[in-house]
């Protein structure tokens, strides 16, 4: 077995006072049958009350709110992980096939991807995702306050332009029509303080 050190330090500035401010926070590493938490330390300021849960997904959560005036917001975790040696392959849960309505591909999308004649039978799992997150690299710009939280994949896939959230959600799309189990994540960069969406997918070969 291996033991691992992590740590999570994440400090948000206001431009102003706040109050009544609320705020769920995913930053545990999961409890797998392969992989078990220990010695966490966690610290929320201002100093307030928060409670632990769990999401759908059985993944660990902190929330709580801050009543009082403030001007930061800062979060810090630590602790160490044991790692199981051995791959432990869990059951897939059929929720990272469904589409929701971001993520499902319209006909044009469809065409498209179908142009690139990836066959999952003759290619591995990793092979059909390179191929399909360059296509959609190159397929559509990168453009600032174009779309939105609200705009869909298909939307962004017809204007050829959005960002990091329009590229998983088409991401999904494609790979869900081949049928590759895969969910949207999303999370701050290191270094940047601002948000960031990506993808991630279930790798059947490995």
């Amino acid at each position: 077995m291996k033991r691992y050190k992590f740590e999570l330090d994440v400090k948000i500035e206001f431009t102003g006072l706040v109050k009544n401010h609320s705020y769920l926070l995913k930053c545990m590493p999961k409890q797998l049958e392969y992989q078990r938490l220990y010695d966490e330390n966690l610290v929320i300021e201002p100093i307030n009350n928060f409670r632990y849960g769990y999401d759908s997904f059985n993944n660990t959560i902190i929330y709580g709110s801050i009543n009082n005036q403030h001007n930061y917001f800062h979060y810090k975790i630590s602790g160490k992980v044991w790692m199981n040696k051995y791959l432990i392959r869990e059951e897939l849960d059929n929720i990272f096939m469904y589409d929701t309505e971001f993520t499902k591909p319209n006909q044009n999308m469809i065409n498209k991807i179908q142009e690139l004649n990836l066959d999952i039978n003759t290619k591995t799992t990793d092979d059909i995702v390179k191929n399909i997150s360059n296509f959609i690299f190159n397929y559509i710009e990168y453009t600032q306050n174009f779309t939105n939280i609200h705009t869909k994949g298909f939307e962004a896939f017809e204007y050829k332009k959005g960002v990091c959230q329009d590229m998983s959600h088409i991401m999904i799309g494609f790979l869900h029509f081949f049928k590759i189990p895969a969910r949207y994540c999303a999370g701050i960069m290191i270094g940047e303080g601002k948000t960031h969406a990506w993808v991630e997918y279930y790798d059947k070969d490995v």
